[in-house]
Order: structure tokens, then C-alpha cells, then sequence
């Protein structure tokens, strides 16, 4: 990784690598040093500066293209003197010669310029006192604030009336704006054609494939698949690739999973049908080859074996062993490292060709785009590119239902000096089409979701002052009813078992007392507040549609549940609390430098 850092009269930049257990960092650091200060012997060539001017160059027109970071680009350059700042430093890449970049690079990288260092981690137990001499037993709970009322929000008496119809009425339109239709092999299409708006062209395309027998045990080989595509074609190298995204000014980006593959793309509107045609090649035809495989397998290794021993990603695994209930090498099984490595180390790469052949296709996905188009001319460009590519596997998934298990109260082990990561989900029986749904919703946010009003929140960062950062959210099951809330934070070392105590007894008192009405009224017009503006972004709207699609909705159950949410009462809310909370499972995590290692 490289970095440069400008200041008034000098600068520097930093080259960075990390360096994987048992491997020399010497010997790194040596090749590092030899492949930045050897440029006089192998100078920088043409196609490697047309390329970083390509890239910047997409950067400028990505940049032009969102306002938002636009004025943020431009109020910084203003507060530097020169408001066309970062307009003339595009100027000045575009200008920049061969022998201007050589030139400058023999300069500044060299032996004499140099500065090398190694940062090595100690273990836990060596930092237990650090160099300004506090120790655990100095540590103490956070002050609270004395001026509780700076950390209020306005009563609810003044939070403004919420125009409902004219939100509904905006989500009609948004529905209006979309075709939906599907391809031969029933590919599913939903296009938001805005043509002569100038906006660039997003996408959004999931493809789905295979059910909880035919991926048993492949997990490992379905990431390592879905990684190598992208690596190149049967006809582009990963660099022309690469380039060719660059000079249209585009993004690709591939996301692969046990059972799907995801992809996000962005063009400017000229180069739509070019792109379209390039991901498809990149999905059905890559090139596979034994180099890049070789390196995938390898990386993918190295990354398992690396664990991330800090408070929050230990409680996330202690939690996700203590509630997994399917067997290994399941589809919804979760992930653990050590089982993957165990999948990852027999896989070859006829393997992957096989897997590849057997299951790619986009008969079960789902392909949004947003932007300037005319859908006249993509609807049989999409036809040709992607309704007759089927995958030959069968495809389903199965509903995740609510099991009950027992309760727990884990202690972890982590690297942390001075503060512990706390995580709860409580699981309960629900699901998205229960009419007490929007009521849960509303009773979460007013237990957690905001940062400074909630309850949670107010106990714990104004009257305990034990954290500034508790929260809550909620999952509310579409298959099935494993459904769950979800409460985290960090707390002072040594007061674990006082903080996992206080959130118990506050979600006692809310299950026993319920929330209040003008609680209730501030809930919902901060979920209406946020909707709105959700449904005010392109680029949301359209990352709603795929999976939107799939579970057979469209934006018109936005308005049920805006009906639902501006029609439940204080009762129905207290009502579903004690309904589901009361008998909820608890399973709570510390992860800290106090608890058990694995």
C-alpha cells in the first residue's frame, strides 16, 4: 500500500505491506526496496501512466457527477485559497509526461531518502501497564455529562406533523418509474429508465444458485470460484480487465457467497452496452487459469489464518458457535475459519472449472439499473447477454425458523487493554408479514437505536456514564421466523458483568412498563424522517430492488407498512413488547482480556 502525505514545504510517502506469520520481514522489506528504488534500471513505461490517467480520470467524472462530495471537495479547496484546486490537479495528471513521472520518481525514491521500520505487535499481557503507567486497577467508569439537557432532542410536543400522503404519493411514483418484466430463462429485470437526465447508469445483478445438498461441504469452493472470475477472460488478461473499466470511466465490483454471486456496476451512460457485455464476459466465460489459481488459493489461506483477536470480532464468533445449529459444511452454516481452511486445501482448479459449469447461470437472479438509458435498446441487448445462460443445478433455500435453545452468558478472551466489547441478541418467533411487525420496529428504536435519545442510551451514557456508544438493531425474518434484536457496545475493563446486568434490568423495565406515547411519536417520525430521505437517493432505491424482488415485493409494501407504522397504537406496541421480548433467548457475550480462551 502506498500513501502520499503533502505538507507546506515537504511531503512523504509511506509503503506499507503486512507480513503473514513465518514469513521473513526482512526479506519483504528488501523486496519492497528493491522493486521502489530500481526504476533507473527499470523505468516506468508508457501504458503504466496512460493507465494511473485513465483511472483519474474515471475518478474526475465520478467526482462531477455526485454533488454531495463535490461541495465537500470544493469547500476544502476554497479553505486552502483556491476553490479550483482539485480542478486544475485533475488538469495537471492529464498533462503529466512520461519523463516528468520518471523523473520525480528517481528523485524521491531512493536510498537516501529512505526511512524503514517495523511495527510488532506485543502480547496482551506486556501492555497490561503502559508507558504513562495506568494500570487496570486505575481504570475508571466515564464521567457523566452534567448538562443532560444539551443531550436531549426537542419534546414531543414539538416534533412537526409528518405528511403521510405525500410520502405514499412519492413512493407511488417511484413504483410508477419502474419496469418490471422478465427474461426468457426468467431472469428477473426491474429498470428505472431516467434517459436524458445525464446520470450515470447503476446496476445491481444477484444470481442464485444451488439448495442445502448440492453445496454441502462447498462453501470454500464457491468463494474461491466467484474470487477467480474476476481474475480475467478467456480473451482479457485481469490488467485489460482492469483498464478497460478505467478508460470508460465505469466500476465493477463482484461479491461471491456460498449460494449467490453479486455484482454492482456504475457507467457513464455512453458506455452501458460495452459494460453489460464485458460483465457478462467476466460471469460465463473466464479464463481459470492455474496461475491465478494458485495465487487466489494462496491469499484466501493466508486471510484464514489471520484471526482477529479484538474485543468485537471475538464476541461475534463466540456468539455465532454458541447458536449455530446446522451441521458442518452447511449451506447456512456459519463461517469458521477452520473449516473452510479444511475445505480450501484439497480444492484444485478442475474443481473450480466443475463448480463453475455446474452451477453458474442467471435463471434464478435478478438485474436492476437506474440511470440515462433507453430501455428500448438494452431490453434485447440483456436478452442476448443473459436469458438463455441457465444454471444446471436445482435452486432453493430453506426458511430459517425460530428454534429454541438455551439461554447463555459467555466471557471471551480478547486483545484489549482497556475496554471490553459487549454483544446480546435476543432471539424471538416473528416474521415481516405478522401485523405486530411494524410495532417491534417501533419498539426497538425507542430501546436503542439512537444514540443519544433512546433508553439504552440515556442510562448508560448520561446516568451511568459507562459507554457513548450503545446500539441496537433489529432483524425482522422474511422466510421463516428467526427473528432477533441485537444490543453492542464497549465498556470499561472490569465492569462487564455491571454492564450486561444494567441492560437486562432496562429491557425488564421496558417489557414491564412499555415505552411512553410521546416516546412512541418520536419513534415514528424518525422512521418516517429516515424513509424519506432513503427514498430521496438513487442509489438506495435501486440496491432495495433485487432482493425486494425476490421475495415477490415491490415498493407499493413501502405504503402498507407507512400505513402500519402511522396507525399502530401505544397499546399494540406495549402489547407486542411483552409478547415477544418477555419470552425472548438471551445470549450474551463479554469479550475482554479477563475471559476464556477458546
Amino acid at each position: 500500500m502506498g500513501l502520499q502525505l503533502s505538507f507546506r514545504h515537504a511531503g512523504y510517502y509511506i509503503f506499507s505491506a503486512p507480513i503473514v506469520s513465518g514469513h521473513s520481514a526482512d526479506e519483504s522489506l528488501k523486496q519492497m526496496t528493491q522493486a521502489l528504488e530500481n526504476l533507473a534500471e527499470n523505468p516506468l513505461q508508457a501504458d503504466e501512466l496512460e493507465r494511473f490517467q485513465a483511472t483519474v480520470a474515471a475518478q474526475q467524472w465520478q467526482l462531477l457527477q455526485n454533488p454531495g462530495l463535490l461541495a465537500d471537495v470544493l469547500s476544502e479547496s476554497a479553505a486552502l485559497g483556491n476553490w479550483q484546486l482539485i480542478l486544475d490537479r485533475f488538469e495537471h495528471f492529464a498533462d503529466l509526461t512520461l519523463a516528468d513521472v520518471q523523473q520525480q520518481a528517481e528523485t524521491l525514491l531512493n536510498a537516501n531518502q529512505r526511512f524503514t521500520g517495523q511495527l510488532l505487535a506485543t502480547p496482551i499481557s506486556d501492555r497490561l501497564t503502559d508507558a504513562s503507567g495506568v494500570s487496570s486497577a486505575q481504570i475508571t467508569t466515564l464521567k457523566p455529562t452534567d448538562d443532560k439537557s444539551a443531550l436531549m432532542n426537542s419534546p414531543a410536543t414539538a416534533v412537526p406533523e409528518f405528511d403521510l400522503l405525500a410520502f405514499n404519493q412519492q413512493v407511488e411514483m417511484i413504483e410508477a418509474s419502474l419496469e418490471r418484466y422478465e427474461l426468457s430463462n426468467g431472469l428477473q429485470i426491474i429498470l428505472r429508465a431516467q434517459p436524458g437526465s445525464g446520470k450515470p447508469v447503476q446496476g445491481r445483478m444477484t444470481f442464485r444458485f444451488g439448495d442445502a445438498d448440492t453445496l454441502n461441504h462447498k462453501r470454500a469452493l464457491a468463494e474461491l470460484t466467484g474470487t477467480l472470475i474476476i481474475r480475467g477472460t478467456e480473451t482479457k488478461s485481469f490488467q485489460e480487465l482492469v483498464d478497460q473499466v478505467n478508460r470508460m470511466g465505469a466500476g465493477l465490483f463482484i461479491q461471491p457467497s456460498t449460494g449467490t454471486v453479486s455484482v454492482r456496476l456504475e457507467t457513464p451512460p455512453k458506455h452501458l452496452e460495452t459494460l453489460l457485455t464485458l460483465v457478462q464476459e467476466v460471469l460465463k466465460q473466464p479464463a481459470l487459469t492455474q496461475e491465478d489459481f494458485d495465487v487466489v488459493k494462496r491469499q484466501q489461506q493466508q486471510a484464514l489464518r489471520q484471526t482477529n483477536q479484538q474485543p468485537a470480532q471475538v464476541a461475534n464468533r463466540a456468539y455465532l458457535r454458541q447458536v449455530e445449529r446446522h451441521p458442518e459444511g452447511h449451506l447456512l452454516r456459519h463461517r469458521d475459519h477452520n473449516e473452510l481452511l479444511a475445505e480450501l486445501e484439497p480444492l484444485t482448479l478442475d474443481d473450480v472449472k466443475t463448480f463453475h459449469r455446474q452451477f453458474y447461470g442467471t435463471n434464478h437472479g435478478q438485474l436492476a439499473l437506474s440511470g440515462d438509458f433507453d430501455p428500448e435498446t438494452i431490453k434485447p441487448l440483456l436478452q442476448q447477454l443473459f436469458g438463455q445462460w441457465n444454471s444446471p443445478a436445482p435452486f432453493t433455500r430453506e426458511e430459517q425458523l425460530h428454534e429454541p435453545f438455551p439461554e447463555a452468558r459467555l466471557h471471551a478472551h480478547a486483545n484489549a487493554l482497556l475496554t471490553g466489547h459487549y454483544l446480546t441478541y435476543l432471539h424471538f418467533p416473528a416474521n415481516n408479514a405478522d401485523e405486530d411487525a411494524a410495532a417491534l420496529l417501533l419498539a426497538e428504536r425507542v430501546l436503542g437505536r439512537h444514540p443519544i435519545q433512546s433508553r439504552l442510551s440515556k442510562r448508560f451514557r448520561q446516568d451511568k456514564g459507562l459507554t457513548y456508544g450503545i446500539r441496537t438493531s433489529i432483524k425482522i425474518a422474511n422466510l421463516g421466523t428467526d427473528s432477533w434484536i441485537n444490543i453492542e457496545s464497549s465498556y470499561p475493563m472490569t465492569q462487564g458483568e455491571k454492564f450486561a446486568d444494567l441492560v437486562k434490568d432496562e429491557v425488564s423495565k421496558l417489557i414491564e412498563f412499555g415505552i411512553t406515547e410521546e416516546e412512541l411519536l418520536q419513534a415514528k417520525q424518525a422512521i418516517f424522517q429516515e424513509r424519506q430521505l432513503a427514498l430521496g437517493q438513487d442509489q438506495i432505491i435501486l440496491a432495495h430492488l433485487p432482493n425486494q424482488t425476490y421475495r415477490g415485493h415491490t415498493y407499493l409494501d413501502w405504503i402498507k407498512r407507512n400505513n402500519d407504522f402511522a396507525t399502530v397504537t401505544l397499546d399494540q406496541v406495549n402489547a407486542a413488547i411483552r409478547k415477544h421480548l418477555a419470552s425472548a433467548i438471551w445470549i450474551e457475550v463479554l469479550a475482554d482480556r479477563a475471559g476464556s480462551k477458546d
